[in-house]
């Protein structure tokens, strides 16, 4: 029954009004209840390892720290460049790559995992490493032929050459092969030309040397602790026995559990090349044997003591490289070197010492005695030795709060007696020296100083001439601007450098029982000095250098045969744009021989010439102007040198690179001289020369 007073009808809108919001109150409450909680952030980890190698064919998975959410989210998923995401099965915990479809790359990449929500950008959930090894099982596999074709001739030169022209080609082939416990490595190149005389061994076979011939090569194989080489190879760090020896052969190392090392090295006896004795031990007696043990006992402080033993056995027919022209005599050799090294933690002492014994002999040759009887050859034993020690004595110390100081002293010392001979080491025997070197910094100065002394005919032998060397140098370099403004030096203060240097050579005794006397014995003191300031002020540079030079003859009899000179140079550059270097230098040099009583000064003018006007197009010019004047007076002399090229660098294919590619380059070289006796009578002896030539060349990198 609807009420009808006005009470009632107030009362009836209370209790709608009470029971509105008994039932409201809930529903809200129930609303708020059901409002979803704030996402907590995804995070992604590989289940394969982010470090570890896989397979290209390998499922790899991807595990998610929460669920996501089918209405709002996705998972993007982008390997290197590659878009990958519709390849991924994605459950609540897992999104997995069956790789059935598409193989992974190959290589090292980058694996990014992105949650996309619409119309949002995409946020970055982890950024994986990703390595997967190539179809073979490789970690790496780089296989890269190469071929460069150079073609080089004189189009125009003067009526007295005939034009002529060559090509050479370089071929080459290069392979990697990278295992997890292994490495395969394949390097060689190749020498291919049109003219007889640019044969790679034209020098030692002449007209038969083939026009196609193998430079060099190597084959070198890692497995673990093992490692060996074929080919081109270089062995022995033995200072006096076996140092550095460079020939056709074989090497193999063993890896001592971290602490040392075990290699042999078989080579041929001397440098070769082409397809002949491909592996360079064909004959049994020409070649070098030599095995090195090094030790490096403490784990915890590498390279505090190392130890080193290297023993060598080798032996040599009469045949010289295929770069030299020498007849050498047949030789054998036998021999051991020690070695110690060591340091303190810090590196402020440190000490590298070595000692070789070395028997040599050169048996008997018939193809060198030719029938002849010859006295023998004794077979001798001899040594060397060498220590060097180097001790900080300052090192950044304080003495303001700009400047630090450092001093550092060194002393060397060498002698290899007499008669040594090693057929795998350059070594200059009969020789004692020792060498004291200070090398201190102050701030920004930085000065040199050292002190040797030599001597020969270590045996004092009376019928060898004995001789001694004594050197003295200082070096200092000085920023001069860096003694006002340390942190920004001015550029208009120049970079100082001076040297000193002093040498004194001599004899005290002539030998006995020859044709010597006192008037052959040396006896000079020679000296050099020289200043040389550099500025660098914006786009300009500069520089002026003096030099004096006095060489002191006192050997007896010739005490006035004295020489000295004077030189002055001067440098100015700019570059005023990024493709124009422009530069000239103006020198006089001026030297007097007090013996003769004569001058000669000399004057030189030279300018270049730099232009690049696109990324690939330059021109290069350089000219020199030389004159030449004695005192007193007898003739004149002027040269000059000019030299023109331009050079264009091409691509044969747009985007493919840096190859195949090439460069195309013309260019004019002339060489004018003349020399006019100062007496009139004799300018019917003038002497002028006027040479010009017109080169041109193409160099093409085919891949």
């Amino acid at each position: 029954m609807w009420p009808t007073t006005i009470e009632e009808k107030a009362r009836y809108i209370a209790a709608l009004v009470a029971v509105a919001a008994v039932l409201v109150t809930p529903a809200r409450a129930n609303a708020q209840d059901a409002a979803p909680p704030e996402k907590e952030a995804l995070v992604v980890t590989p289940d394969f390892g982010g470090d570890a190698w896989v397979d290209g064919n390998q499922p790899i998975g991807l595990r998610l720290s929460r669920p996501l959410d089918i209405r709002t989210e996705r998972l993007a998923v982008i390997v290197g460049r590659t878009d990958l995401s519709a390849l991924f099965t994605v459950t609540p915990t897992v999104a997995r790559y069956a790789a059935n479809t598409l193989r992974l790359p190959s290589g090292e990449t980058e694996l990014v995992a992105y949650v996309v929500s619409p119309g949002e950008p995409w946020k970055e959930v982890a950024r994986i490493p990703l390595r997967v090894r190539t179809r073979a099982g490789f970690r790496r596999s780089d296989m890269k032929p190469a071929l460069t074709l150079t073609t080089s001739g004189q189009i125009a030169p003067d009526s007295k050459r005939p034009p002529y022209t060559g090509v050479t080609f370089n071929p080459a082939f290069t392979t990697a092969l990278v295992k997890e416990n292994g490495t395969f490595e394949m390097q060689s190149n190749f020498l291919a030309v049109t003219k007889q005389t640019q044969a790679l061994r034209f020098g030692a076979q002449g007209r038969s040397a083939p026009k196609f011939d193998l430079s060099d090569y190597l084959v070198k194989g890692v497995n673990g602790p093992f490692s060996a080489s074929i080919g081109h190879v270089s062995f022995g760090n033995a200072k006096h026995l076996i140092n550095g020896v460079a020939s056709r052969g074989i090497t193999a190392g063993l890896a001592l559990a971290k602490f040392g090392e075990l290699s042999v090295g078989l080579m041929n006896g001397t440098s070769i090349v082409g397809w002949d004795n491909p592996v360079g031990l064909t004959n049994s007696d020409h070649r070098i044997l030599g095995a090195s043990l090094k030790l490096d006992p403490i784990r915890s402080h590498p390279g505090a003591v190392l130890f080193d033993v290297s023993l060598l056995q080798g032996q040599q027919l009469p045949q010289s490289g295929f770069n030299q022209g020498e007849v050498n005599d047949r030789e054998r050799n036998r021999g051991a070197a020690f070695h110690f090294g060591g340091k303190l933690p810090n590196d402020r002492l440190t000490l590298d010492a070595g000692y070789s014994v070395s028997r040599f002999e050169n048996p008997f040759d018939p193809t060198l005695s030719q029938g002849v009887d010859l006295v023998p050859v004794r077979r001798e034993t001899k040594a060397a030795r060498y220590a060097d020690v180097s001790l900080a004595i300052l090192r950044n110390a304080s003495v303001s709060k700009l400047i630090k100081a450092n001093l550092t002293a060194t002393y060397r010392h060498e002698r290899v007696d007499p008669l040594y001979r090693s057929l795998a080491a350059s070594v200059q025997a009969n020789v004692l020296q020792n060498v004291f070197e200070i090398t201190g910094g102050l701030g920004p100065l930085v000065v040199q100083a050292s002190r040797a002394r030599a001597e020969d005919n270590l045996d004092d032998l009376p019928s060898v001439l004995k001789t001694f060397t004594r050197v003295s140098s200082v070096n200092a370099s000085l920023p001069v601007g860096s003694l006002f403004q340390a942190s920004k030096p001015s550029p208009w203060l120049p970079q100082v450098t001076w040297t000193l240097a002093s040498t004194h050579q001599f004899a005290r005794d002539v030998p006995t029982n020859s044709d010597f006397t006192d008037t052959h014995a040396p006896d000079q003191v020679s000296s050099n000095q020289s200043v040389d300031a550099q500025w660098a002020i914006a786009k300009w540079k500069g520089g002026y250098r003096y030099n004096i030079s006095d060489q002191d003859n006192r050997q007896v009899g010739r005490e006035k045969a004295d020489l000295g000179s004077l030189a002055h140079n001067v440098s100015a550059g700019v570059s005023p744009e990024s493709w124009v270097d422009v530069s000239a230098t103006y020198s006089f040099e001026g030297s007097k021989n007090r013996e003769l009583l004569q001058k000669n000064a000399t004057r030189r003018f030279g300018a270049t010439l730099d232009v690049r006007p696109t990324r690939n197009l330059a021109l290069a010019s350089v000219f020199s102007r030389t004159w030449i004047r004695d005192y007193p007076l007898t003739s004149d002399a002027e040269n000059d040198d000019l030299s023109l090229e331009l050079s264009e660098n091409f691509r044969l294919l747009r985007g493919a690179g840096e190859r195949p590619s090439g460069r195309v380059f013309l260019r004019y070289q002339r060489q004018v001289s003349a020399t006019t006796p100062v007496i009139r009578a004799l300018r019917q002896n003038s002497i002028s020369r006027d040479l010009w030539a017109l080169n041109s060349g193409v160099s093409l990198n085919a891949f």
